[in-house]
């Protein structure tokens, strides 16, 4: 699975024409694959510090893939690269509710054994 996101996503990037709807579902994906493989195999110890990154990976492609997929639909084609933009505004909102869902995790005092520093100053 890692081999293929990382495989999609680069070709995606680096066309001669990027398109920009797979980088993001490329992103997301190794966002998604790398996090459960986390919570599988390593302790919450050892992923603290890779959990809060990966949450701060899955803001910023929310972010591009909204910034894109509104300039696609403000082009008044509804297409981001020749793809419609309702993937890309799905898959902006599946990362987006990850990562507060992430966060959340961390806020959450009944789940201080998750290991995460308390961002929310509870």
């Amino acid at each position: 699975m890692s081999v293929t996101w990382a495989l999609g996503a680069e070709m995606a990037a680096f066309e001669p024409k990027p398109n920009r709807v797979s980088v993001v579902a490329g992103v997301l994906t190794f966002y998604l694959v790398s996090t459960s493989l986390l919570t599988v195999r390593l302790t919450v110890e050892q992923t603290r510090a890779l959990l809060m990154a990966f949450t701060l990976v899955a803001l910023t492609i929310s972010a591009f893939g909204f910034k894109v997929g509104i300039e696609g639909l403000q082009s008044g084609g509804g297409q981001v690269d020749g793809l419609a933009v309702q993937p890309l505004l799905r898959s902006s909102t599946l990362a987006l509710l990850s990562a507060l869902l992430d966060i959340r995790d961390g806020c959450a005092p009944s789940r201080a054994h998750t290991g995460w520093p308390d961002i929310c100053g509870a």
